[in-house]
């Protein structure tokens, strides 16, 4: 079986899922009314379901795989409609691209999934890009900070906190950034401070 087709069956067998929890959640919720449950106290958020180990795919506009959500473990919170994970960690599927994971601590996002929050111990880590002829075109790039905030749909990652950069052997800090995965274009924002070492020739 090829990549691409697994990926496909996995989009396919995401949606699933997410329908049959959804289903679920509205059975629970309409036997909480049959049996005229006390209301929820206001302010309180008690997960209606959870998933461990959770993985999900995102497919883009024409339905190829663009990105694969994993966490060990998914609570879904019904008073607002979102979730929070545990080690979540999320995978760019796009073949253009160099790979490129993000990992962190815990994050949390609306249900629909179009964009998530991470925090602690944010780490963004992308492949060496190539040349047509297999040569190194990009070295391997490393971020780390405390909060990020993605953006499935756009593919943007971005955050307010400090940052630290390594590629190859070139490091580079400083205060929020923004990273575009469609084009690899990153940019740090405020207080950026960096070290080049010179080339070997």
């Amino acid at each position: 079986m090829s990549p691409r087709l697994f990926d496909r069956l996995a989009a396919a067998a995401s949606i699933l899922i997410l329908i049959g929890l959804g289903m679920v959640s509205y059975y629970f919720a309409r036997q909480a009314e049959k049996n005229q449950a006390a209301p929820a106290v206001e302010g309180r958020a008690d997960p209606d379901f959870f998933v461990e180990k959770m993985s999900l795919m995102r497919a883009d506009r024409d339905g190829n795989p663009s990105v694969r959500m994993e966490a060990e473990r998914m609570l879904h919170y019904p008073l607002d409609g979102h979730v929070e994970f545990t080690e979540p960690r999320i995978i760019s599927l796009d073949d253009a691209q160099p790979l490129t994971t993000i990992t962190a601590r815990r994050g949390s996002a609306p249900d629909n999934g179009d964009f998530a929050d991470l925090h602690d111990d944010v780490q963004v880590r992308r492949q060496p890009a190539t040349r047509a002829d297999g040569s190194e075109a990009a070295p391997p790039m490393q971020m780390f900070t405390d909060n990020a905030h993605v953006d499935m749909t756009s593919r943007v990652i971005t955050t307010d906190d400090p940052v630290t950069m390594r590629a190859g052997e070139n490091r580079l800090a400083g205060v929020g950034m923004e990273i575009r995965e469609d084009s690899q274009e990153v940019k740090l924002k405020s207080r950026v401070k960096g070290h080049f070492p010179p080339a070997i020739r």
